[in-house]
């Protein structure tokens, strides 16, 4: 399980939609090296996968998720997880790619 800096907690309960501060929760719960899998984390959590994508959209664009594909997918979760961190300028919804 992830630290979450308690700054962090704040900030995020008023930054995001109830929906995203659950799923940002969610990631932090998670272990190293576990697998992205929509339709299990959807179940999960009881919401539709549709909600998961805006939410998970939601957390790109206010910069609480950062995530670089390629042959092995890197997920950054929290805005203190990546030095320099700069949002992606747009994420397809559809395939989950940065653009």
């Amino acid at each position: 399980m992830a630290y979450i800096p308690a700054d962090e907690l704040i900030t995020a309960q008023h930054d995001l939609s109830n929906g995203a501060y659950k799923l940002l929760m969610y990631y932090y719960s998670k272990g190293d090296k576990w697998e992205w899998k929509d339709k299990e984390m959807s179940e999960e959590l009881g919401i539709s996968p549709r909600s998961l994508k805006d939410f998970r959209n939601e957390l790109v664009s206010m910069e609480y998720l950062y995530i670089v594909k390629g042959p092995i997918t890197h997920v950054f979760i929290g805005r203190q997880a990546v030095t320099g961190w700069k949002a992606p300028e747009a994420f397809d919804e559809d395939t989950g790619e940065i653009l």
